[in-house]
């Protein structure tokens, strides 16, 4: 009944598929996007806790070299 159904639902899957690969790209499925989230915090958390000599090893150091 609606003229542009298809279209519409061409556009939604195209989107979807879009999201798909760059969630791939990024490193895999969303329980394992969450999961290296919830990682890369603790991470974070231990490096704000660091001391600066090792803050300074572990972040700009490596980006120098």
């Amino acid at each position: 009944m609606e003229a542009d159904y298809f279209v519409k639902l061409i556009d939604a899957a195209e989107q979807k598929r879009s999201e798909e690969i760059e969630r791939v790209e990024m490193g895999g499925s969303e329980e394992e996007t969450s999961h290296k989230k919830a990682v890369g915090a603790k991470e974070w958390e231990k490096l704000q806790a660091a001391s600066n000599e090792e803050y300074l090893t572990r972040t700009v150091l490596p980006v120098l070299y």
